[in-house]
């Protein structure tokens, strides 16, 4: 390591640690404490979602389910997380929170996108959407 390059590692979950006397701190919530003088109550959220980035306008305190409003929302395999089929029909819902039938996929993502900002806020992230057939 040279002077000047990032302190600790990355861990599999691509997020920042640095190891202080016998133990591994994430960088994101040192920063909280170097900036504030007090350890984070919680968690700390990385508002553009890298989680290595800890720039000091990149992290917020968050509760646990804050910090899962902001994540991506749609999955890699092409489904939309919140949405599922049923027969002809698409199922919005949102952890246990059903939010109802709807006959087209742009209906059930309106009602899930809707739902996401009444119930995360700030935190909320709303889904890109792709054309839907």
């Amino acid at each position: 390591m040279r002077p000047g390059d990032p302190a600790g590692r990355i861990t599999q979950q691509g997020r920042r640690q640095i190891r202080i006397a016998s133990g591994f701190y994430y960088s994101s919530r040192l920063a909280w404490l170097y900036m504030t003088g007090e350890w984070p109550k919680d968690q700390i959220d990385h508002i553009n979602r890298i989680k290595d980035d800890d720039r000091w306008e990149n992290l917020r305190e968050a509760t646990q389910s804050q910090n899962s409003f902001n994540r991506s929302w749609c999955e890699e395999s092409g489904d939309w997380r919140g949405i599922r089929t049923n027969g002809n029909k698409f199922v919005a819902s949102i952890g246990s929170r059903y939010l109802g039938n709807f006959a087209t996929l742009g209906e059930a993502q309106t009602a899930r996108d809707e739902a996401l900002k009444e119930m995360g806020g700030e935190f909320a992230v709303i889904p890109l959407r792709r054309d839907s057939a």
